[in-house]
């Protein structure tokens, strides 16, 4: 149970499931797009899609996939930077309330996204010929319009969601929620919440020592129950 528990925390924490995720819907979306505007009949009649050229469409996603991954990398870059400021300030799990943020997982999320999508588009458009041709409508160069502006907003919700979360007050407050709850999953009853029953315990205390520099992020109480002796007791 408790390494499902360490699991489940190692999956909320990590900066690769949410976005994966996110960028496979835009890769899909890619093929999707693609496909409509060769396969689908009466798309280019649509007035909401924009009208360009070919040349004109390969300008626009190529300005799309250049300026989202420029400007993530040096959001991203800064927003990790304050997140290591913020744990030497404060705590190092100011840290872990950074990865675990949901809302920040999938801004990354959509803008590699639409990094990706961009790219499939371009190939797709590159492989064209454009002699002769005019003017028209496409879904997938509207798309990568609609995802390039999208992540623009989300990035600026990014650095104000990210900048509130570092505030002293939030980042306490973020950790006394994770202190509660760890202590009431701990501690299912009143009883399972007293000491050690008022007993008086005599013997050699035996300290437990780290094998390298670090913190401790959890502990589990059910392993370190199983290997002590008949009698012993741990204290945290």
């Amino acid at each position: 149970m408790e390494s499902l528990r360490s699991a489940a925390q190692r999956l909320r924490e990590s900066l690769f499931l949410v976005p994966t995720a996110v960028m496979v819907v835009c890769i899909g979306l890619a093929g999707l797009a693609r496909w409509l505007d060769r396969a689908v009949p009466g798309v280019e009649d649509l007035p909401v899609l924009l009208s360009v050229s070919l040349d004109g469409g390969r300008s626009i996603v190529t300005a799309v996939a250049g300026a989202t991954i420029t400007v993530a990398a040096i959001v991203f870059s800064i927003t990790a930077l304050s997140s290591q400021i913020a744990s030497s300030q404060f705590s190092p799990r100011s840290v872990g309330g950074f990865f675990d943020n949901r809302f920040q997982q999938v801004v990354i999320g959509l803008v590699v996204g639409t990094f990706a999508y961009s790219l499939l588009v371009l190939g797709g458009l590159a492989g064209q010929d454009g002699t002769g041709a005019g003017q028209f409508r496409s879904v997938s160069v509207t798309l990568a319009v609609v995802l390039g502006i999208g992540s623009g907003i989300a990035i600026v919700a990014y650095i104000d969601h990210s900048l509130r979360r570092m505030r002293v007050n939030a980042v306490v407050r973020r950790i006394a929620l994770a202190t509660v709850a760890a202590v009431r999953r701990t501690h299912r009853s009143a009883r399972a919440e007293t000491d050690d029953g008022g007993m008086q315990h005599e013997g050699i205390a035996v300290p437990a020592r780290a094998a390298s520099l670090g913190w401790v992020r959890s502990i589990d109480g059910a392993r370190l129950a199983r290997i002590l002796p008949p009698g012993a007791v741990a204290r945290v």
